[in-house]
Parts: C-alpha cells; sequence; structure tokens
C-alpha cells in the first residue's frame, strides 16, 4: 500500500485534483482546538519527492491521514479503486 504522501503525489500528478484544491480544504476544515497547530500545508516544491514526507510534521501527516477521507470522497469516481483501498485502510 502506498503511502499517504505518494497517493497525494499520484492524485496531483493525475489531475485527480489539484494542491489548490487540497491547500484550500485543509485551510477551511473546521478542526478543534488541539488540532490547529497541526493543520498541514503544502507547496509544489512538497510534492518534488514522493518518498519524502512532504515537509511536514508527523502530527501534521496524522491529521491529514484522517482528513483524507472527507477531502478525496467528492473525487472518489475517478478512481474507485483507490478509494476502496483507501476506505478499508482507514483507522478507527
Amino acid at each position: 500500500m502506498q503511502s499517504a504522501e505518494t497517493q497525494i503525489t499520484d492524485f496531483v500528478r493525475n489531475s485527480i485534483f489539484t494542491l489548490k484544491d487540497l491547500n484550500a480544504f485543509i485551510s477551511n476544515f473546521n478542526y478543534g482546538y488541539a488540532e490547529q497547530k497541526d493543520k498541514p500545508v503544502f507547496s509544489d516544491d512538497d510534492l518534488n519527492n514522493p518518498y519524502e514526507n512532504l515537509g511536514q510534521t508527523a502530527d501534521q501527516v496524522w491529521l491529514l491521514s484522517h482528513l483524507f477521507l472527507f477531502f478525496a470522497e467528492p473525487f472518489s469516481h475517478h478512481c474507485p479503486k483507490v478509494w476502496e483501498v483507501l476506505l478499508q485502510g482507514r483507522i478507527t
């Protein structure tokens, strides 16, 4: 299974969604008090090496992994097999 960083990079490179879409969702999501400081932020430079951590801390990657399904659901029809894997791999 691919890492969250690799999946995001693949989605952006395959024009499933844009980095602007992802950052807008992250900026506008209704975070709890404790999550405010861990909001991930991405730039084009972060996607240059999909095997890096996208310039995020462990807390930011953890938070993104939990939020990503909310963001990605509207795009799920573009890649239904990947969506199915994401749903099965979610942390409950």
